[in-house]
């Protein structure tokens, strides 16, 4: 009687090997990102232990849904061997850059809205003063009208 790791092709296993690698490595980009953006916001120490909770959550998701697809469910060693492999050799040889490139794009959005922060504040300071003048406006012209209702009503009763 045949299992079913017996029915598994040598190909089969290498192409799970190699997408467990650039899986691995997809991870540690993302984890690059997020380290990235802690560099130019440094969260305190609360926000960064459930930042790494959730990042820890979504990639255990998203290894389980991998097994899932690819090793039907099946927890094979050689496949976390080869996302940590992945995940530690994009570590040693991009993950600099990529904190570098993420913490340069940060820092540019984070410099752009402080300036256009003030241009903003003021526009919508201006917009909201017209808004509730409207609505003063509209306030007194009901108010005028509702008079005449008023007396109208006197008389009938």
């Amino acid at each position: 009687m045949m299992t079913e790791f017996a029915t598994v092709q040598p190909t089969q296993q290498i192409l799970t090997f190699l997408y467990a690698f650039l899986y691995g490595a997809m991870l540690c980009w993302f984890y690059d990102i997020l380290r990235g953006i802690r560099r130019i916001f440094r969260p305190n120490n609360i926000t960064l232990f459930f930042q790494d909770v959730i990042f820890c959550v979504f990639s255990a998701i998203l290894v389980f849904c991998f097994l899932l697809v690819r090793c039907n469910g099946q927890l094979r060693i050689y496949v976390l061997l080869s996302l940590a492999i992945g995940f530690g050799v994009f570590r040693f040889v991009a993950s600099k850059s990529i904190i570098i490139i993420t913490a340069s794009i940060c820092r540019f959005f984070r410099r752009t809205t402080n300036k256009i922060t003030p241009y903003w504040t003021r526009a919508t300071n201006k917009c909201c003063r017209f808004l509730l003048f409207l609505l003063a406006k509209c306030k007194n012209i009901l108010k005028r009208k509702k008079k005449p209702l008023e007396k109208q009503t006197n008389v009938d009763v």
